[in-house]
């Protein structure tokens, strides 16, 4: 007969394993003794071993059974760790987010530490779930597909209000091999003889327009002008097919810092352009404002702090970024 599994049991083993005492193990688990008593007398029915000599005053433990308990005590260990692997998928599965708050970002961007501040921020509120989607543009907004939404851009339809996050800019990078191969361009007139990689874009903020300082630079289309979008470009300059334009930095961190990816032509960069954070009009949930500010706020420390870090490090003049006013 297969001894009962009741976690009880186990446990009131395990103490007993322990302290060589019913009277101790019972008080340990807050049991009464007489209760202990009857569990093991079942345990003992069921094993068809004697446990405890009950002859003896107080009961001893036969020694022959202390194996049992070593046993017990493994059991009843991994029966807790079981049970906590149990509640922990009930938990999961019967819990359903009393709200989804979507959050719209553009598919050119570097998401992953947007990711981890949503995740923070679900941890801080309860019962709240974040879900992201690509690029819901302004009718997504405002048609509810989304709750808060990051463009690249100034929105200009009625019934959204925006929060200025700043500028983005990006420098041209390149990767040693590709240079090796076709030369480093000495001025931005030679980029015409270069492949160069552009993010696709729907954004109609977005520039072909390279500047430094007062100097401008437009970058016709032709066959050595790949649009692509931001993940791809990033596949194409690490393979060393092209020169980057408008590329974040943080897309090849790694690459920049170990000098696989240098800077073409410093202090030439984009067109500097808007980041606006946005929600309806109409909508004035408390949580909807929170994810606007912490979009934000993520903006400034990281996208900010990444570009003016890269430029500091590669010594590229921040004065030759002109930043637009902003209204």
């Amino acid at each position: 007969m297969r001894p009962s599994l009741k976690i009880e049991t186990w446990n009131l083993l395990s103490e007993l394993g322990r302290t060589k005492s019913l009277t101790q193990a019972a008080e340990r688990l807050d049991m009464d003794l007489p209760a202990a008593s009857r569990l093991v007398s079942s345990l003992e029915k069921e094993l068809g071993v004697e446990i405890l000599d009950r002859k003896r005053k107080p009961a001893q433990i036969v020694t022959k059974s202390l194996e049992l308990f070593s046993e017990a005590d493994r059991i009843a260990r991994q029966y807790q760790r079981l049970l906590k692997t149990v509640d922990s998928i009930k938990h999961q599965d019967t819990i359903k987010p009393k709200r989804i708050l979507k959050v719209s970002l553009p598919a050119n961007i570097d998401r992953s530490a947007y990711l981890n501040a949503f995740s923070n921020f679900e941890r801080k509120h309860s019962g709240l779930r974040v879900e992201v989607l690509i690029d819901a543009g302004e009718d997504g907004l405002l048609n509810g597909a989304a709750d808060v939404a990051y463009f690249g851009y100034r929105p200009t339809k009625e019934g959204i209000t925006w929060i200025p996050a700043g500028h983005n800019v990006t420098f041209l990078m390149a990767s040693r091999s590709y240079l090796r191969r076709n030369g480093t361009p000495q001025s931005v007139q030679e980029l015409r003889n270069h492949t160069l990689l552009l993010r696709n874009s729907s954004n109609r903020s977005f520039s072909r327009r390279l500047e430094n300082r007062d100097a401008v630079f437009e970058i016709e289309s032709d066959e050595k002008v790949h649009f692509e979008d931001a993940y791809s470009c990033r596949t194409h300059l690490i393979a060393g097919e092209g020169i980057s334009v408008d590329l974040v930095p943080s897309f090849v961190a790694d690459e920049l810092m170990r000098g696989d990816i240098v800077p073409v032509l410093p202090g030439w960069h984009r067109r500097p352009w808007e980041i606006c954070v946005c929600r309806r009009d109409s909508d004035h949930s408390p949580l909807v404002s929170e994810m606007a500010d912490l979009i934000v706020e993520n903006f400034k420390k990281h996208t900010v702090d990444s570009w003016m870090f890269w430029y500091r490090y590669f010594s590229i003049p921040l004065e030759s970024v002109v930043l637009p006013a902003v209204d």
